[in-house]
Formats: structure tokens, C-alpha cells, sequence
């Protein structure tokens, strides 16, 4: 197989000039044609399955004639792996109904997302409460309520208009995965190293079930991954533009989900290291453009806040409250117990239970797999978390050897992800620390850092002279290993 058939500029066309187009006019076809809501569980099944296999089945077909005629490059085989990460998507949409394996949906009589979509599609406005999900900014609640509002103008039932909001997360999901692929490319990833990282991606169990969410967990990954990307190239090029567009992104995250305001530390850290370092990088510019991200990000990311703060007393960054009495509370047990030791002291089994568990870890490493939910066979499930396991040690072993260069870890921008990651899970803790139940733990808060793992597996393969010893050899195959393990039993469990 060729290194690397394309540039990163043509990677970017396929994607986003082939592919996207493709994704959107599907997604249109599947909102006018599909009713989801008439299917039985059986039929949704079978359906489900037919997309992801057969998606398998094309792609193997498509990968196999390409080699024949010796017409295969890692830009196809990364374009194929996108695609049929996409079709695992659509499968989950298909599988799972609204109104299963959601978070705080609730009904039309509570405060939860479902009402705050409906009562914005009703035309009642802005929340008039800041009880429960009340209290989030509105920004995916009102491109949801504007899907929502375009199905029954066009006569659709209630159950097929919230359906089809499945349809516009699955959407910001694919824009997720793109997106990724181009961080990788502009990490200068390529060959197999950006295969592995486009496949972790793309498989990653997480990114399929918040596909289906009726919430603002989505978006705001895909707005704190833009973030992310445009961070990566103001490293590289620290241009106006680029300023702009990572205040402007952040503030839209923050319009989506205020957590995406940790977004705000870790480009602050950037830009600090970037004026130590950068002896071309003026006080003078650094001053100016801060004021322009600041600019640009806090009026979007600040609104709402202030808003529920005039209106309701609700303090900046509010966390809608749980009783200490509830069974979720988790603060009776020790803190080092809960989030200082990296296993818990009571047995677990391959799925999690958010009622009775405590350890921060061990609960990540397998709600990121399979939500708070039982899915597929235990088998095939219990290997998946086991390399989800082995891929959380080879990234901190990629992470340890990028540390190891000294001042040389600022001559990419390879430690500006190592930094997003750091910050997030530093986050992470401190949030489990202040609100000790079991739903906090939850990985979808910090869902950004399996993009983040990617890039560091991806890392493990990169071809340099760094790779040529003993250790890089037995880490670069291990890492294959784990990849192909990862993504197989993730497709296993998923079908």
C-alpha cells in the first residue's frame, strides 16, 4: 500500500466535499422517507444490522479490488474507515428510539430535554425556569426545536418528529469524526499512523451512542473539537483569523453546553507557552489577539448565563443539584477509594452500575464503551473494554515519550492535544470531587479525550527515527494490535 496517495488538502476534499454532501442528502432522504417510530424493536433490529454489516461487507469488497489493482492508498482505506464509522452510527440511530438509552429526556410534564425542545418548537420561547435541564444554554435545543417544528409542518406524528432529531445528532456526529480526521492531518499524521487514529475514531463505541442522544452532549463535542483543531492551527500559523475562529467556537460551545468553558484554560495555556517560546510571537500581539478571542467568545458563551443569573439567581456554571440522600450519592465513599486509586476495591462486572459504583476509573473505562446500558453480547463486550483498556496504557506510554523530549515537545503541536487532554481529566476529577454521585462519572463530559487517545495511538505509529529501536517496535505492534482489537470487537458488540 502507498504511504500516503494524497495530500492533506485532498483528504480534506473528499471528506468534506464527497462525503459530507453524501451523509447530508442521506440523512434528508431517511427524515422525509423513514418513520422510525411505526417500526417494531425486531424490524429496527434487522435494519440496523443490514446497515452495519453491509457497510462491512462493501467496504472489504471495495478495499480488496482496490489492492488487486494495485490502486490502494492510506488516504482511500482512511476514507473507507470514515464511511463505514458513519454507517455504525446510523445503525445505533436506527436501533435505539429516542426515548431509549437517554439522558434527562424525561416527558412533556418535567423539565427535561424533551420538553425544552418541544415548548421552543410551540413557539413559548426561552425556559422560564431554571429547574433541571432548564438551566443549559439553548443552542442544540433550538436546532433540535427547528427539526422538530419542520416535522409537523409537514404532518409528521409527535414520536417521528423527535426521531428525526436523532437524525441531526447523528449529523453533528459525522462532523465530529471529520473533524478529527483533519486534527490528524494537521498533526501531520499519515501511512498507518493516520489509519489507527481514523479508525479509533471512527469505532469508538462513545461517538455511536451519542449519536442517538436528544441532548446537548453532542454538539458540544463537536464544537470543543473544532475548538480543538483551530487551537492546533494557530500553533502552527498564530494568524487573526484563526484567533477569531477559536473564541467564536468556544462561544458557540458554551451556547451548547457551558462545560465546553474549560476549552478557555487550555487555549489560554497555549498561548502563554506560544509567547515564552516563540520569539516572533510579540507581548503586543499576544495582548491584542487575547482581546479578540475574549472578544469573540464571552458575549455567545456569557448570555445565557447572565441571563438565568438576573432572572433566577443562578450562579455562573451551575450544576442543576441532587439530594445527598439520593442512591446515586457516592460521597460516603473514601476519596482516595473514589478517585485517587485507578481500580475498585469491589468487584465490577463488564457493564457498569451507576447506583452502586464509586471508582472514577474503572467506571470510565467501561461507561465510555457502553453508556450506562447493556448492549451486545458480554463476550465480545468484555474484550472490547479489555483493549479500551490496553489503549488507555499505550496512550499514556505515547504521552510519556512525547514528555521525554524536553523543550523539543513544543516543535509540533502534538503537545497541544497532550495539554486537552491533561486539562479535561484534570476537569473530570475536580467535577466528581465537588458532585460525588454516580451519573457524574459519566464519560460523555470529557468524550473529546478519546479523540485525544486516538491522535496518541496514531503517535505510536509514526514512521521516524524514533521508532527503529527495540521498545518502538514491541510499541508500535502492540498498538496495532490493540487498534484492530478495539475496533473489531466494537463493530462485534454493536451489531
Amino acid at each position: 500500500m502507498q504511504a500516503l496517495g494524497d495530500n492533506k488538502k485532498s483528504l480534506n476534499f473528499y471528506m468534506f466535499a464527497t462525503l459530507l454532501p453524501f451523509t447530508v442528502s442521506l440523512l434528508v432522504l431517511l427524515f422525509l422517507l423513514l418513520d422510525q417510530s411505526v417500526l417494531t424493536e425486531k424490524t429496527r433490529s434487522v435494519l440496523a444490522d443490514t446497515v452495519s454489516v453491509s457497510a462491512c461487507i462493501f467496504a472489504a469488497a471495495i478495499l480488496y479490488l482496490r489492492h488487486k489493482h494495485g490502486d490502494l492508498n492510506w488516504n482511500f482505506a482512511v476514507i473507507l474507515l470514515i464511511a463505514v464509522g458513519i454507517c455504525f452510527r446510523l445503525s445505533y440511530v436506527i436501533d435505539y428510539g429516542y426515548y431509549e438509552h437517554q439522558h434527562d429526556v424525561e416527558s412533556l410534564n418535567t423539565s427535561g430535554h424533551l420538553s425544552y425542545i418541544y415548548n421552543l418548537a410551540e413557539g413559548k420561547g426561552l425556559p422560564q425556569s431554571n429547574d433541571w435541564q432548564f438551566s443549559h444554554p439553548p443552542l442544540y435545543h433550538l436546532f433540535a426545536a427547528a427539526v422538530v417544528k419542520l416535522s409537523f409542518a409537514l404532518g409528521f406524528t409527535f414520536d417521528r418528529a423527535f426521531e428525526n432529531v436523532q437524525l441531526l445528532t447523528l449529523l453533528f456526529s459525522t462532523l465530529t469524526l471529520l473533524v478529527a480526521v483533519s486534527l490528524f492531518s494537521e498533526l501531520k499524521l499519515n501511512g498507518t499512523a493516520l489509519a489507527a487514529a481514523t479508525a479509533v475514531a471512527a469505532f469508538h463505541p462513545t461517538f455511536f451512542i451519542l449519536s442517538g442522544s436528544i441532548n446537548n452532549d453532542c454538539l458540544a463535542l463537536l464544537l470543543s473539537l473544532c475548538a480543538l483543531l483551530f487551537t492546533v492551527k494557530w500553533w502552527n500559523s498564530p494568524t487573526w483569523l484563526n484567533s477569531v475562529l477559536i473564541g467564536l467556537l468556544i462561544g458557540l460551545g458554551m451556547m451548547a453546553k457551558f462545560s465546553v468553558v474549560m476549552f478557555i484554560p487550555i487555549t489560554a495555556i497555549v498561548v502563554i507557552v506560544k509567547l515564552i517560546f516563540d520569539k516572533k510571537y510579540s507581548l503586543g500581539k499576544f495582548l491584542a489577539q487575547t482581546g479578540l478571542f475574549l472578544a469573540a467568545a464571552l458575549p455567545m458563551g456569557l448570555w445565557y448565563q447572565i441571563r438565568n443569573l438576573i432572572r433566577f439567581n443562578q450562579p455562573i456554571g451551575y450544576v442543576a443539584p441532587l439530594s445527598e440522600t439520593s442512591a446515586l450519592y457516592t460521597g460516603g465513599v473514601s476519596f482516595a477509594e473514589r478517585l485517587l486509586l485507578p481500580f475498585s476495591t469491589k468487584p465490577v462486572g463488564v457493564y457498569v452500575n451507576v447506583w452502586e459504583e464509586y471508582n472514577l476509573f474503572t467506571y470510565a473505562l467501561r461507561n465510555s464503551m457502553f453508556g450506562e446500558y447493556t448492549i451486545g453480547n458480554m463476550v465480545f463486550a468484555f474484550f472490547l473494554v479489555l483493549f479500551n483498556f490496553f489503549a488507555v496504557v499505550l496512550t499514556v506510554v505515547s504521552a510519556v515519550r512525547l514528555l521525554k523530549k524536553g523543550r523539543g515537545l513544543f516543535s509540533s503541536a502534538d503537545w497541544v492535544v497532550l495539554a486537552a487532554l491533561v486539562v479535561q481529566l484534570a476537569f473530570f476529577v475536580y467535577f466528581n470531587a465537588r458532585y460525588p454521585f454516580g451519573c457524574t462519572m459519566d464519560y460523555r463530559y470529557i468524550s473529546v479525550t478519546a479523540v485525544c487517545s486516538a491522535m496518541f495511538l496514531g503517535n505510536n505509529l509514526s514512521e521516524g527515527p524514533n521508532n527503529r529501536g527495540v521498545a518502538s517496535r514491541v510499541i508500535s505492534i502492540s498498538t496495532v494490535i490493540c487498534v484492530v482489537g478495539f475496533c473489531a470487537f466494537s463493530m462485534l458488540t454493536y451489531i
